[in-house]
Formats: structure tokens, C-alpha cells, sequence
């Protein structure tokens, strides 16, 4: 897109049309990054850049994606963690069809994500700089400098845990997620819990498996817990016909 720049002796230039747009303070747009945002969370993101590029028109690499996505996300998840960023809905929306009173689910799980370990980190360097290589020798070069290092992970699957709170009617829901340990978990569990202003409904209820630490999770954070459901599919897996 052109656009139209001015520039002062003792002022500089200015692009107007940019503040309109509001990326002033970015290359990429608020209508450009909804796009990537809402690819890059919705699949992997090596497709999430094929299809911006082919569908969106907006030519982004699966690194500038990931990029992207996941700055956004850590600029959510702060203002969601404030307070600065409401909750869309509370206990007080969550009322039961055709009764009057409130009820709230909770949920918690655990499943294994895998992750890139240190070994893959450094073989995907080492074919990093053969490729650079291969550049400077056919005289195409490098337009950036190689990018610093960052450690791989020990471990080639780690346990993300989810919680989740939803009305009846699954019309409301919210969702979290972390890989951190039990106690990162709990802690982000009733900071939500609380923001939902969880302790205002009339029947709050737990439906997750029997798990010791997510039992354990449910018996710190929700005080006003009024039952706790145990999760028929998971319970079958454990009962044996005689």
C-alpha cells in the first residue's frame, strides 16, 4: 500500500495514514494480526502461514507467525490476568433454563504436548546455517544475522493442564491453559475463578476425572464447591464386568 509521508527539519516524518490504522508502532496491522492470530491458533504454524499467504494474501513465514501469535497471546493473557481484560461473562449469566438459579461447571485435565528438545534445536541450527551457506556461495546472502540460540526442552512430552468453566447451556465458556506445574496451575485457576466471580452461583460443580492433583486443585481454589462429579468414561475405564 503507498501511503503519504511528510517530513520537517527538526521534526521528522510522519505517516498520518498509519495512525488511522493504528500501526504506527508496527509493521503489521490490527486487521493483518487478527488474521494471522485467528490461523496461528487454529492450526499448526507452517499451515497457518500457507493459508495466510494463499487465503489472506499476507506472504508471512511460519516463524514470523509464530512470532506474532504468540506476542499477541502474552499481551491477553497480562491484560487478562490484571483485571484490565474482562471476563465476557460470570456466575451471575450462568442461570439454568426454566429454574432461576445459577449453576457452574468446572473442569480440569491434564494432556502431553510434545515439545522440542534440545537435540532438535540443534539440528535445525546446524541446517539453518548450511542453507545460509548455500546462500552466500550463489551470492543471493543473508538479509538478517543469524538469530540468537534458545534452549530446547529436556523432555520430549510435557503435560499441559486445562481448566475450564461453563454454564448449563455451554453457551458460556473459559478456557486456560499452562504448562507450568500443579501450583502454577491452582494459582491461575482461582485468579480466573475469581475474576468469573465463581462463589456468587448457587451450585458450583466439578466433572473431571480422579486424578489426585486435579482433586487436589479443586479442593484449594474452589471453596464454594458444592459437589464434585466423577466422570463416567473415566470411571469405566477402571470398573472390570464379573
Amino acid at each position: 500500500m503507498n501511503r503519504q509521508y511528510f517530513w520537517q527539519a527538526g521534526i521528522g516524518g510522519q505517516t498520518p495514514t498509519d495512525d488511522v490504522l493504528g500501526i504506527k508502532a508496527s509493521r503489521i496491522s490490527p486487521g493483518a494480526t487478527e488474521i494471522i492470530c485467528r490461523l496461528g491458533t487454529s492450526e499448526d504454524f507452517a499451515s497457518a502461514a500457507e493459508d495466510a499467504t494463499r487465503i489472506g494474501g499476507l506472504p508471512i513465514c511460519k516463524e514470523r507467525l509464530r512470532q506474532v501469535v504468540e506476542a499477541e497471546g502474552l499481551k491477553v493473557a497480562q491484560s487478562r490476568e490484571s483485571g484490565a481484560l474482562k471476563a465476557s461473562w460470570t456466575a451471575a449469566d450462568a442461570v439454568v433454563e426454566g429454574s432461576g438459579k445459577t449453576r457452574v461447571y468446572a473442569g480440569i485435565d491434564g494432556v502431553m504436548a510434545p515439545m522440542v528438545t534440545q537435540a532438535e534445536k540443534d539440528k535445525r541450527r546446524r541446517e539453518h546455517i548450511t542453507r545460509r551457506q548455500q546462500r552466500t556461495r550463489q551470492g543471493v546472502g543473508n538479509t538478517k544475522p543469524l538469530a540468537p540460540e534458545r534452549p530446547g526442552q529436556q523432555e520430549r512430552y510435557r503435560e499441559m493442564k486445562i481448566g475450564v468453566f461453563y454454564d448449563q447451556s455451554k453457551t458460556h465458556r473459559h478456557v486456560l491453559a499452562t504448562d507450568g506445574r500443579c501450583g502454577v496451575f491452582a494459582d491461575l485457576f482461582k485468579v480466573y475463578a475469581s475474576q468469573l466471580n465463581l462463589a456468587k452461583a448457587i451450585e458450583l460443580l466439578s466433572l473431571t476425572d480422579g486424578a489426585v492433583w486435579i482433586v487436589n486443585t479443586l479442593g484449594a481454589t474452589l471453596l464454594h464447591l458444592t459437589a464434585m462429579l466423577l466422570d463416567i468414561f473415566h470411571l469405566s475405564e477402571h470398573l472390570v464386568r464379573q
